[in-house]
């Protein structure tokens, strides 16, 4: 009887610690059906999503490659972020220093097709027509003297005394699309220009080229094209594509390369215990190398730049910046309850909560 009496009060205990919150599993439901679309500029981007209990949560927090950049009350399911920079998001929910897992992520990636080659539109047998897939962002050569082709090409190369682009539209060709061109010069660019287009434009070698596909659409797409090679009946050109309609941003083949530099390095973790914590919790990086000589400004090597630790509240504000001398340290003593984010350069961002 007394072992019976031992189990039973030993479930009640599991059932008190986990309606209290102990046990680790968040039961904070994730929003849903997170989708973007472009803001009336076209240059901000605005998140919608569902979240079916809105009583279930304290809040939302919007996420930005990872980081959170915002948090919101649960009276809305919509954000817009004006910071004209691309990247991916995912939104969770939060009640006290729970969070539910990610929502779906959405990506505003501008798609790239390298390497795409056209012909005059008066060289027979050969593909003159370019077109976008407006589904998959892919760009696509095709012939134009195929009838059924004209419903997806948007321009097509025509010798005028001089290669040029041709809105689809245009006569000779005289196809279904209308697409607007613009020359924006030899230096990348990362947002389209909302006016200044034109039905013709003739081909520079390493020239940029703002394009706006389908203009007798309501949702029309920003792309650009970068020609790469240029010869007596032909070009070779890089397409890129805006899968999100009406959003200017276009990305940046500069940035694309930097992205590369930056993931060469091995990825170094933060590492925290213990996480949750109620008083204090120990963090410590792992020595290893990096390119900055972050790593060994705990060693004094006169290359090494000084490196802190920020810390920021789930809405995305700084709470505190610590000059890092060593590589483990305390923390938490000052800190008031809730969920923060660490950031150190050369470090994956890491999550930590404070209890009461």
């Amino acid at each position: 009887m007394r072992g019976l009496k031992r189990i039973a009060a030993g479930c009640l205990l599991v059932l008190v610690l986990v309606f209290n919150g102990f046990i680790g599993a968040s039961y904070v439901p994730a929003p849903t059906s997170l989708e973007i679309a472009s803001g009336a500029d076209g240059l901000s981007v605005i998140l919608t999503w569902s979240f079916v209990h809105p009583d279930s949560a304290d809040g939302f927090i919007i996420y930005k490659n990872e980081i959170p950049i915002d948090s919101i009350a649960t009276d809305t399911t919509s954000y817009t972020d004006n910071s004209q920079v691309l990247g991916y998001y995912y939104v969770t929910a939060y009640k006290g220093t729970e969070e539910s897992n990610p929502s779906n992520t959405v990506s505003d990636t501008v798609i790239v097709t390298t390497n795409l080659q056209i012909w005059s539109f008066q060289v027979p047998n050969q593909p003159s027509g370019f077109g976008w897939d407006t589904l998959t962002g892919i760009g696509h050569v095709y012939y134009c003297y195929i009838p059924q082709n004209a419903e997806y090409i948007d321009f097509y190369l025509y010798e005028l005394g001089s290669l040029a682009i041709f809105s689809a539209y245009e006569p000779p060709y005289e196809g279904i699309h209308i697409t607007a061109i613009l020359n924006m010069g030899f230096t990348d660019f990362n947002i389209a220009p909302p006016t200044g287009y034109y039905n013709i434009e003739d081909v520079v070698l390493n020239a940029y080229y703002a394009v706006i596909t389908r203009l007798e659409t309501p949702s029309n797409h920003f792309a650009k094209v970068h020609i790469t090679s240029v010869a007596v009946e032909d070009i070779i050109f890089d397409a890129y594509y805006q899968l999100v309609p009406g959003l200017r941003l276009l990305g940046s083949a500069t940035a694309v390369e930097k992205e590369k530099s930056i993931v060469r390095f091995p990825q170094k973790y933060l590492t925290v215990s213990p996480n949750p914590f109620t008083t204090s919790t120990t963090i410590s990086l792992p020595s290893m190398g990096h390119p900055d000589g972050i790593v060994n400004a705990f060693h004094g090597t006169s290359s090494a730049k000084s490196i802190e630790l920020t810390i920021y509240d789930v809405g995305g504000r700084l709470v505190k910046s610590i000059p890092l001398t060593t590589d483990h340290f305390s923390l938490g003593t000052d800190l008031k309850s809730g969920v923060y984010f660490l950031k150190v350069e050369g470090y994956k961002p890491v999550k930590i909560v404070k209890l009461r």
